[in-house]
């Protein structure tokens, strides 16, 4: 199974945070499981450190080990997903979770997420 990480549950993951579900523990847990984060993701978790919205209880150049340890690849946006976002409806108004969802779409990931948005677009999810 290939699954993609959303931000908030790559975050909660690495807290150890208990707002992580059962489920989507066992699915990040799993290696079995091919675990994709997103270069939107951290690009997201980047901007939202900078900005003072969001604090992390390890510093963000330790997010290359972290993703090592637990084996989950740095997936990267290409065109096909540009274009796909460009023609997504706009349920969803967040530009990073809009092109996670796109992502999600063209490379059939199953995706990571408490959003209750992502199933709106086609897209299944674990949580």
């Amino acid at each position: 199974m290939k699954i993609l990480i959303d931000t908030h549950a790559v975050i909660w993951f690495r807290n150890g945070d208990p707002q992580l579900s059962a489920n989507a523990l066992a699915a990040l847990t799993n290696s079995q499981f091919e675990k994709r984060i997103s270069i939107v993701a951290l690009w997201e978790i980047a901007i939202k450190v900078r900005l003072g919205k969001l604090k992390l209880s390890r510093p963000l150049t330790d997010l290359p080990a972290f993703m090592a340890t637990h084996n989950f690849q740095l997936f990267d946006l290409n065109f096909q997903h540009i274009l796909r976002v460009s023609t997504i409806a706009l349920f969803h108004r967040d530009p990073f979770d809009r092109m996670l969802i796109s992502q999600a779409l063209v490379e059939n990931f199953i995706v990571v997420t408490k959003d209750p948005n992502f199933p709106a677009y086609g897209v299944t999810t674990i949580w």
